[in-house]
């Protein structure tokens, strides 16, 4: 209480007479004509207006965001949005916002008290941060998520009014209630970099059947709860990952850049499974196959699985190599590009022929090879070998400068939906399920 009666004091001073407190005044200000207002002051109210439009901007955009209304948050948002790192259009958010808000249909949200950090960037456009209190709800699932988060937002002006042109979430705590699964309670770093975690504490849609999960966050530790960490670490780095942070992805230095898990990844006979990484192959990276991971004893008949990364006749293809039961995405390939990061995953449920790849969400072409061998795999349970064939040695190393992050496989096959989650920003990841 007696803080707050400070706060009334002090605004009373704000809005008190302004002679009460003003310096004596020379002939010609007291003759009736005001004086000239400086530049300073000038630049000063230029930038407390700039601040309080902004502020307005953020509110709106909070109150139409709680408000659930899609046609009317789309507005305020560019033809083409940077969410999380990742280029979207306008449409496709929208797309997002549909599933997130049928997910949610009630929420309620509250930004921290005062004016947002603001910061101007060299093109004319302004950086925003804003921490927020959140709650969403699903009556129907009696499902609750609740916390603060800090909001980043890259504002440019358009026609005179501000439009988002990039957007970035930090959560910094989660209260998860399910009348099944009763509260868990998560705290997060400020950098984001548990946020894939989230997913875990208190929903199990990307927790069943997780066997190894290896986010990169300046280790090799496998954060899935198996403790299967890559050891035997030669030729790799850190570097910055999808989101800009330092030192949160693994990059591969040239020729043996390889590491290998602790004990057999646990992927066995012909068993449903799961791959999905994210990757980033720089412009000037060229060579035939380039093992991004790889496990299984090299035998005919698909006792083993390498995920590679291949470039032919100037073309870059994705395939699992299965022992001559192989899938390949078909040349042009959709969705992709260098020097971008994208997500790749690999569905396989049971035959090669019914298997999936996917690009940044999107299932895409492939073809497959099976050479009289069947359409099932019988792969044999080893460790998994990351950079490297983990059975030709010398050959087929990951080549200079690629990056890989948030590698995960599970032991059963995921579906579409479940592959768009793991694609999908951070943020919105944690909020649609």
């Amino acid at each position: 209480m007696f803080r707050y009666i400070h706060i009334i004091w002090f605004l009373g001073i704000l809005v008190s007479p302004i002679h009460a407190f003003a310096a004596p005044t020379d002939s010609k200000a007291s003759s009736g004509k005001a004086a000239p207002a400086t530049r300073e002051a000038k630049d000063n109210e230029s930038e407390q207006a700039e601040r309080s439009e902004i502020r307005r901007f953020v509110d709106d955009l909070i109150s139409r965001e709680q408000a659930r209304d899609i046609d009317s948050l789309i507005q305020l948002y560019a033809e083409k949005i940077r969410v999380d790192g990742k280029l979207e259009s306008r449409n496709q958010l929208k797309k997002d916002f549909e599933v997130y808000f049928k997910r949610w249909p009630q929420a309620k949200w509250s930004r921290q008290w005062g004016y947002p950090d603001v910061k101007k960037i060299s093109d004319g456009s302004v950086e925003v941060m804003y921490k927020a209190r959140f709650e969403v709800s699903n009556p129907e699932s009696s499902k609750t998520k609740k916390g603060i988060t800090k909001i980043y937002l890259t504002l440019q002006k358009h026609d005179g009014k501000y439009l988002i042109k990039a957007t970035r979430d930090e959560i910094v705590s989660i209260l998860t209630s399910d009348k099944d699964k009763g509260t868990d309670n998560v705290s997060l770093s400020s950098n984001g970099d548990t946020s894939a975690r989230v997913v875990r504490a208190g929903d199990t849609l990307q927790a069943t059947g997780l066997l190894a999960e290896y986010i990169f966050s300046g280790n090799l530790k496998d954060t899935s709860g198996n403790k299967n960490h890559l050891i035997n670490p030669a030729n790799l780095s850190y570097g910055m990952d999808r989101l800009g942070n330092a030192n949160q992805a693994l990059v591969f230095n040239g020729s043996n850049g390889t590491a290998q898990s602790t004990r057999p990844i646990g992927i066995v006979g012909n068993s449903p499974r799961t791959v999905s990484v994210w990757i980033k192959a720089e412009a000037g990276g060229v060579q035939c196959n380039s093992y991004v991971l790889g496990y299984g004893s090299y035998i005919p008949n698909g006792a083993v699985n390498g995920l590679l990364f291949q470039t032919w006749g100037g073309r870059d293809q994705f395939q699992m190599w299965g022992s001559y039961l192989d899938t390949t995405t078909k040349a042009p390939l959709s969705f992709w590009s260098r020097n971008s990061w994208h997500h790749i995953c690999y569905v396989y449920s049971g035959s090669v022929s019914q298997s999936k790849f996917f690009i940044d969400g999107n299932a895409v072409e492939s073809s497959k090879s099976m050479f009289g061998r069947g359409d099932v795999w019988n792969t044999v349970n080893t460790v998994l070998t990351i950079g490297k064939s983990p059975y030709f040695n010398p050959g087929f190393d990951a080549f200079e400068g690629m990056s890989i992050d948030d590698l995960r496989i599970y032991n059963r096959d995921l579906s579409d939906a479940e592959v768009q989650q793991l694609f999908m920003p951070l943020y919105h990841l944690f909020m649609y399920n």
